[in-house]
């Protein structure tokens, strides 16, 4: 007997000394924020410690209980019981960029809710009609935007600062304000990240949900009734701030996996899709493809990826980002590219179209069409042709006949140094010149061999904007206002203009530096304003070879490089070419793109050329060709009025639509043999 008990007590022994070291080892690896003042840290510093922190908990004893208790029992209600109410917290001031937009429209596109709470304790982004947001002009246009959206609502919200008498840092304070949000008002709490896909209506039947991440909760979507029992547990545990064990996420995993009659763990639809794991896969979403459409939601994890979009730029992007943003923001995930802007913006650069014009040459038939592009497709008010030689000949004169009045040739001395440092070759004169003039008179800016295919207007609200190109940006098409900030950095980075190392250092590489350096006084368009591939520049004349042709119906303007063809043209001649440059010349001359393939009176057609109403003068108009619905016309039935127009989700429907080419877009085919 006395042998058993001592037995027993070994036994006892063995099994403490296992469950202290068992506690060691878990408190190793359980995270800390410390029991003294926290380092003061970006919010997206934060973030990112935040998101580690959520891949690494799968390992830990909270992950593992919530692996094993489930809550596959808890039963909805029978009718909603959370608001249609949805909640972002914003603290602190800083950039408020386009996938923040992005959020705040898909969860009124998709949502639907009564109202979106915005709370802050930004002055300036409450105040708006006092607005002097320092972090730049493109961050105050875009939140004027998520201003406009109806049932958005600005809150003045001040988060806790301290407790325990400790300092509390900012990551703590905002999970705190979540508690304090849904507890008060009850909804929908959102990061500013998170796309919403579908809508939320069976989550509503619960008092609380979470959803699951691969490695992890996502603590990005929360859903509450309001004044819950789950709030209330979570909330406790804030009472051990600063006792060196503490951390918002741990806390609520554990309120989850001991409480699970009190929350429902949306298992999958929460979850990225993508494989994501760690830092590494971040950019999985916005890089491939893989389908998010039958999730309620997704959280980006944004501030792993390095690249901002904008409205216009993500028309063109292929990847799963994209398509999920341009659903919030346009209604649809197709790359469409002619859906105009939501909302109306005021034009910031005057529709004044700028030649330069210097040393005498000959003013050639694809001359004729770029003034031709700027007065019938731009519809410019005023065409300024600056100039130290005027021009002669057939197409000259008719070109000034057809502006009549609002051609303005005006004479422009070439500038021979840029602040003492000689410029000796003419097109480093012409590249000072036309900086110059823009910032004197704003308007758009355009070589002599470019067309302009669509109307710049929808620009025409950024103070500024150039467009890529192989070695920078692109100077040979600029939209600027009058006396534009980042026109001024430009001049002044000619002090350093040397000429051997020019080539295409302060037109093209520098202006891309300074883009960098003050983003929101330029506006870059990627894809737009060069050629229909601007990376083709091995291989610049493939827009005159059948062989060559590229689909450019999302361009606005295209570049012809001449130089690199030094062919002369005649209209006859551009009847059925069947090449990009044919189609764009037919598209400024006849009006459509297409092959023509019966006769012309060029002489009788051109009459229409000087008329009032000369921007109307086509071949389809002169009764020649059938009329068919534009791609303008088509994406315009489609625009959007504050994302609250009907739209069908992109789970019903096959959105795999290969770009459709220009000639089946306007006029497929000639209708004169049918």
């Amino acid at each position: 007997m006395a042998s058993s008990n001592g037995s027993g007590w070994w036994q006892g022994l063995v099994v403490l000394a296992l469950v202290a070291v068992g506690i060691v080892v878990l408190a190793g690896k359980l995270p800390s924020i410390g029991n003294s003042e926290v380092e003061k840290e970006t919010p997206e510093d934060v973030h990112k410690e935040n998101i580690r922190h959520l891949h690494e908990v799968k390992e830990s004893d909270s992950s593992r209980r919530i692996n094993n208790y489930y809550p596959k029992d808890l039963q909805p209600y029978d009718e909603n019981v959370v608001p249609n109410i949805v909640h972002y917290i914003w603290l602190g001031q800083r950039r408020f960029k386009f996938h923040h937009l992005v959020s705040i429209a898909s969860a009124k596109r998709v949502l639907k809710p009564e109202k979106i709470m915005f709370h802050t304790n930004v002055d300036c982004m409450i105040d708006f009609d006092n607005m002097d947001f320092q972090e730049g002009i493109e961050s105050g246009r875009l939140w004027k935007q998520a201003r406009e959206i109806p049932g958005f609502e600005v809150v003045r919200y001040q988060p806790p600062t301290a407790m325990n008498n400790l300092t509390m840092d900012p990551h703590t304070a905002h999970f705190f304000s979540r508690i304090d949000v849904l507890k008060n008002h009850g909804g929908i709490y959102l990061d500013e990240d998170v796309i919403v896909i579908n809508n939320f209506d069976p989550l509503l039947k619960y008092d609380f949900v979470i959803g699951r991440e691969r490695a992890g909760l996502n603590t990005g979507i929360l859903i509450s009734k309001g004044k819950v029992a789950f709030l209330d547990k979570w909330s406790k545990f804030f009472e051990k701030f600063g006792d060196g064990e503490f951390s918002p996420e741990k806390s609520l995993y554990r309120v989850v996996s001991q409480n699970p009659d009190l929350v429902h763990v949306e298992k999958t639809k929460f979850r990225r899709q993508d494989m994501f794991q760690n830092d590494g896969h971040a950019d999985n979403i916005f890089t491939a493809r893989v389908s998010h459409f039958e999730n309620y939601a997704i959280k980006l994890y944004y501030d792993l990826y390095y690249v901002e979009y904008s409205e216009q730029s993500i028309k063109y992007v292929n990847s799963t980002y994209a398509d999920l943003a341009r659903f919030a923001y346009y209604g649809s995930p197709s790359r469409k590219v002619d859906w105009p802007p939501n909302i109306v913006q005021v034009p910031r650069v005057p529709n004044v179209v700028h030649y330069i014009w210097f040393t005498p040459h000959d003013f050639e038939f694809h001359h004729f069409l770029s003034i031709k592009s700027a007065l019938h497709i731009q519809k410019a008010d005023r065409i300024m042709f600056h100039t130290d030689s005027v021009p002669k000949g057939e197409w000259w004169e008719k070109a000034k006949k057809m502006a009549g009045t609002k051609m303005n040739v005006t004479v422009l001395k070439q500038p021979t140094d840029a602040f003492g440092r000689p410029l000796n070759k003419l097109h480093y004169r012409s590249h000072l010149a036309r900086l110059q003039i823009l910032l004197d008179h704003g308007g758009i800016f355009i070589e002599e061999d470019t067309l302009i295919v669509k109307s710049l207007d929808e620009i025409r609200h950024f103070p500024f904007t150039m467009g890529m190109d192989v070695y920078g940006l692109n100077n040979g098409v600029m939209l600027s206002e009058a006396g534009s900030e980042f026109l001024r950095y430009y001049i002044e980075s000619y002090q350093y203009f040397r000429e051997e190392e020019e080539e295409h250092f302060n037109s093209a590489m520098e202006p891309y530096r300074l883009g960098n350096d003050h983003p929101d006084s330029l506006n870059v368009e990627e894809l737009r304003l060069t050629r229909p591939d601007w990376t083709d520049w091995f291989d610049m004349g493939r827009l005159w070879r059948e062989d060559g042709k590229r689909e450019w119906s999302h361009m606005l303007c295209i570049q012809l490089k001449w130089v690199n063809h030094v062919k002369s043209y005649r209209p006859e001649d551009i009847l059925q070419m069947d090449t990009t440059f044919g189609e764009i010349a037919r598209l400024v001359y006849f009006g459509s793109p297409a092959l023509i393939h019966k006769s012309i009176d060029i002489d009788e057609f051109e009459k229409g050329f000087y008329r009032e109403d000369s921007h109307k003068h086509t071949l389809e108009n002169a009764g020649m060709m059938n009329k068919k619905k534009t791609a303008d016309e088509e994406m315009a039935e489609r625009k959007d009025e504050f994302y609250i127009r009907e739209v069908k989700h992109p789970k019903d429907q096959h959105f795999a639509e290969k770009p459709a080419h220009v000639d089946e877009v306007v006029i497929a085919k000639d209708s004169s043999k049918e």
